[in-house]
């Protein structure tokens, strides 16, 4: 059987411009590649890659395979790129199936009118299209898995976005000499995980190819210039906690928009104690979220004391770091398959 190229179904490919820039910039000599994989899959739900899906698999006794082909094809690539600059490479990708059961806990209006991607389809084609993908991916999944070099990690009630920042803090541990990551991304929450120099987004979208670090993480989020480094990315929640996220359904607080948390992102960290220990410590114990003494002389400030339940809901939906701590303390889900998914290392 026939199969779509990889620039058709899994387009997300950096110029070798991109990675060499990081390379030269950090002098590293081993790189961890993290990928969103379905968010990498930029045309996965375009009609035409839709349709051929559907129409390569029916009346067969197999399904069509284009998408495992495709993944094949990006990893070789990169595979390719590291001999050629004598890095060592490692590879992880991850995946989530079904609603995230953590999320919904906290907010059952999580993702709830997420839009039907698939309306140009009849209810029998969408479950057939929705079978193909499923194999695509556990055979992506299986054989992935045997490719040396290469992790995939595929969580079902369980959103996967959390994965580089989980398996950087938890699993790899520190960075060695020379060693970095670098994740392959669109997705705004995935900041959080630029709290270090040694962390970088490739970020590409039909308008624009760049990578993200720390230095200019806040810039790409406001969409102006932001030079303030002594607020750190591990308060990047508070922003969405703030500003809310359109993408996952949850508002933040009315009349407080980037514009606010722009000019006022010094004096909201202080309400929250000054770092973020303090502000998990507070969620944590269930004590004041705010120092309220703080926010008097300002009404806008007042206004976001006056909306802690809604601050802290924010907060754990859009906080790595708790999910993490939430897992580590044993989550409930056994389709998780903890052992399987991290402890790979």
């Amino acid at each position: 059987m026939d199969h779509i190229g990889t620039e058709n179904l899994i387009c997300y490919y950096p110029k070798y411009e991109y990675l060499d820039n990081i390379i030269s910039s950090s002098s590293a000599k081993k790189i961890n590649i993290f990928v969103d994989l379905k968010g990498c899959i930029q045309s996965l739900y375009q009609e035409w890659a839709v349709r051929y899906l559907i129409e390569q698999s029916k009346g067969t006794q197999y399904f069509d395979s284009s998408l495992f082909f495709s993944f094949l094809e990006f990893v070789s690539f990169h595979k390719k790129y590291a001999k050629k600059r004598d890095i060592e490479l490692n590879m992880y990708f991850f995946m989530e199936r079904g609603q995230s059961a953590y999320h919904i806990n906290i907010y059952p209006k999580y993702k709830e009118k997420r839009g039907d991607t698939l309306s140009f389809l009849k209810t029998d084609e969408k479950e057939f299209f929705h079978l193909v993908l499923n194999k695509n991916f556990d055979l992506i999944t299986n054989i992935g898995n045997k490719i040396p070099g290469v992790t995939v990690i595929k969580l079902e009630y369980l959103e996967a976005d959390f994965i580089p920042y989980y398996v950087r803090k938890h699993i790899l541990g520190p960075f060695q000499t020379n060693e970095i990551d670098v994740i392959y991304s669109i997705d705004k929450d995935m900041l959080q995980c630029l709290d270090n120099p040694n962390t970088y987004i490739f970020y590409r979208n039909y308008k624009d190819h760049k990578n993200i670090d720390y230095k200019n993480a806040y810039s790409h989020y406001f969409k102006k210039e932001w030079t303030d480094l002594n607020i750190g990315l591990d308060w990047f929640p508070i922003c969405l906690a703030i500003n809310g996220d359109a993408s996952d359904e949850f508002c933040g607080i009315k009349g407080l928009g980037q514009g606010f948390l722009y000019k006022n992102f010094k004096e909201i960290v202080k309400l929250f104690g000054n770092s973020t220990e303090e502000m998990y410590k507070r969620i944590i114990n269930k004590t004041d979220l705010f120092d309220k003494e703080l926010a008097k002389n300002n009404k806008n400030l007042l206004k976001l004391v006056f909306e802690p339940d809604k601050i802290i809901r924010n907060i754990r939906l859009s906080s790595y770091k708790l999910l993490s701590d939430y897992l580590n303390s044993g989550y409930p889900l056994e389709t998780i398959k903890k052992n399987r998914y991290f402890f790979f290392i």
